[in-house]
């Protein structure tokens, strides 16, 4: 288990998938045609079939708008799995180390890539895996270390340390994730970075001015019953 890899779902966002601006019901009608098209059409050791697979779909997917022009969508991502999307050239699937060489990104790059949810959040993979959370839903927050990161330094600020057998916190977590997802529209492919640098910080109003304005208010409230701060 991993955070790109759950026991229940999976994360696509580093793939670029997410990058499309196009509705969930689009994504997943998109990842759907891509996969029903690869087990049909590609078969590894025949060269060819995987190169026209990224041509055909590199073309056909132009027609789609991008939230950012310069991300890079693979059309490798699909379904490995009934409820998990991942990597359909992953070495795991062809015995081919260099698999992901016929992606534009390459093994060197697509086999190392670790976002900073991954490298640094444990805790997150663990509440994640816990949650029922369908592939979209879950990448949108494994990929999203800028909102990970203000919920971790809000706690780091009042010096609490993060504990998921700790019931409150739990319920916590899950409260502003849900909340995120119902109301936040934003593009998360795991390489978007903050790049104000501020000296001194307000975790809560940074949290809190994160969601959508109709939230904030409830937003407030969790964070002063979590804190215990009227």
């Amino acid at each position: 288990m991993s955070l790109c890899q759950n026991k229940k779902t999976s994360c696509g966002a580093c793939c670029g998938i997410f990058n499309l601006d196009v509705d969930k019901k689009q994504i997943h009608k998109i990842l759907v045609t891509r996969t029903n098209d690869f087990k049909l059409n590609v078969i590894y050791s025949k060269k060819k079939t995987v190169i026209e697979f990224r041509e055909k779909f590199e073309e056909l997917e132009l027609e789609f708008p991008k939230k950012d022009v310069y991300t890079y969508n693979c059309p490798f991502l699909g379904f490995i799995e009934e409820k998990k999307i991942g990597c359909m050239i992953h070495p795991s699937s062809t015995g081919d180390k260099n698999s992901q060489n016929y992606s534009f990104y390459g093994a060197s790059i697509c086999s190392v890539y670790d976002c900073k949810n991954k490298e640094e959040r444990n805790w997150l993979e663990v509440l994640l895996s816990e949650m029922n959370l369908d592939y979209y839903e879950y990448s949108s927050i494994a990929s999203n270390h800028i909102f990970v990161s203000k919920i971790q330094n809000l706690f780091i600020q009042n010096e609490i340390q993060i504990d998921l057998k700790n019931l409150k916190q739990k319920n916590f977590f899950e409260i502003l994730i849900m909340e995120y997802l119902i109301t936040k529209k934003n593009n998360f492919t795991s390489f978007e970075l903050e790049m104000e640098v501020k000296e001194k910080i307000n975790y809560k109003k940074e949290l809190i001015d994160y969601f959508e304005v109709e939230s904030r208010e409830k937003i407030d409230f969790e964070i002063k019953k979590m804190f215990n701060k009227e």
